[in-house]
């Protein structure tokens, strides 16, 4: 059994919007995640004491000399103030993940699609973020899966109700991961067993 911690970061301000907690069962192959909202309270040195400030603040001061996070490791940090203190143990390994490469590992499966539950519209000039898209079944490019991901604006329930879309999200990407492994390995079998007959 492996735990792993997967933080999506921010363009702006590197606030990790996105924290999965995960567990890997490598005997039963069984994945199971769980979403921290953006939002929720933690004890941590900065006065903005949310979940998704621990790793801003500790890149941030790392080279202020004075701070309490000077010269730490990010990472670390944040696996301290909130991983441990919020659920008690650390996990095995972490993935730090920016928007740029989120988009191109969906772009590298030729996309994903998705049944989007309404329409999508939000602009902001200070992020330089534009999301319009339309409800209803779609092949969705790494791009427009991103901007799934971060959209919020119009959800009743809030974050929540983003966390819940993200895993659905995660869930098709992965299915559709597992379906091009399958293909590739099938198209590898049959490339040998041809190159066998004799």
């Amino acid at each position: 059994m492996y735990t792993f911690l997967v933080a999506g970061t921010d363009q702006i301000s590197n606030n990790t919007d996105t924290i999965m907690i995960g567990s890997f069962d490598t005997v039963n192959h069984k994945l199971n995640i769980v979403s921290i909202p953006r939002d929720t309270l933690i004890n941590i040195q900065h006065e903005v004491k949310k979940a998704n400030a621990a790793y801003h603040y500790a890149a941030y001061y790392k080279n202020v000399e004075g701070s309490s996070y000077y010269n730490c490791d990010p990472v670390e940090s944040m696996r301290k103030e909130l991983v441990k203190s919020m659920l008690g143990f650390d996990v095995d390994k972490y993935v730090l993940v920016n928007i740029d490469a989120a988009a191109e590992v969906v772009d590298a499966i030729g996309g994903v699609e998705f049944d989007l539950p309404v329409d999508m519209n939000y602009d902001s000039k200070r992020q330089d973020l534009h999301i319009h898209l339309n409800k209803g079944l779609q092949t969705l490019s790494g791009d427009d899966f991103v901007k799934v991901m971060r959209f919020r604006s119009s959800y009743a329930g809030g974050d929540l109700q983003r966390i819940e879309m993200q895993q659905k999200l995660l869930k098709m990407q992965q299915e559709m991961n597992k379906a091009q492994e399958e293909v590739e390995n099938s198209s590898f079998t049959a490339s040998v067993g041809g190159g066998a007959v004799t």
